[in-house]
C-alpha cells in the first residue's frame, strides 16, 4: 500500500498500539470536540473542519466524530497495515509525525478560526495534550 493511498481508520485502531497516549487524547476537548456543537452546526462544512477529524468526508459520509489522532497525524490505514504486516520498509514510509505542531493547531486554534474568547497559547495548550515520545515522564 502506498502512504499517499491511505484512508481514515479511527482512533480505535490506534489504541491497539498507543493505549497511553489514547487516554491522554480521551481527557481533552479534542475527543468531545464534536458534541460541542450545536443544532445545524453539525451539518456545516466550517464547523466540521475543526471538530471532526475528516471534515468534508464527514459530510459524505464517511463519519469519524471529533478531533481524533489522523486530524493531527494524517491518515493512519498504511502505518497500521505496516505494523499489522511487520513491513519495516513501509513502517518507516507510514511514521505519523507532525512536522510543525504549532503551524498545525493554529488552523482551527487562529484568530479567525477559534470561537473562544480567549487567545490560544500553543505552549499552555500543548502541555494540557502532550503524548507519546514528547510527554513528560512522572
Amino acid at each position: 500500500m502506498n502512504v499517499s493511498e491511505s484512508k481514515y481508520v479511527g482512533a480505535s485502531a490506534c489504541f491497539h498500539c498507543h493505549q497511553a497516549e489514547y487516554q491522554v487524547w480521551q481527557a481533552t476537548k479534542h475527543a468531545s470536540s464534536f458534541d460541542s456543537l450545536l443544532g445545524n452546526e453539525k451539518q456545516k462544512y466550517y464547523c466540521l473542519q475543526c471538530h471532526t477529524t475528516d471534515g468534508a468526508q464527514h459530510l459524505a459520509g464517511f463519519k469519524i466524530k471529533n478531533v481524533e489522532c489522523e486530524a493531527c497525524h494524517g491518515m493512519g490505514e498504511a502505518h497500521v497495515k505496516a505494523h499489522t504486516l511487520q513491513d519495516k520498509t513501509l513502517i518507516a514510509e507510514s511514521k505519523m509525525t507532525i512536522p510543525n505542531r504549532e503551524k498545525l493547531c493554529l488552523r482551527c486554534h487562529g484568530d479567525k478560526q477559534s470561537m473562544s474568547l480567549e487567545a490560544f497559547d500553543y505552549t499552555k495548550m500543548w502541555g494540557k495534550i502532550i503524548h507519546g515520545k514528547n510527554q513528560k515522564k512522572s
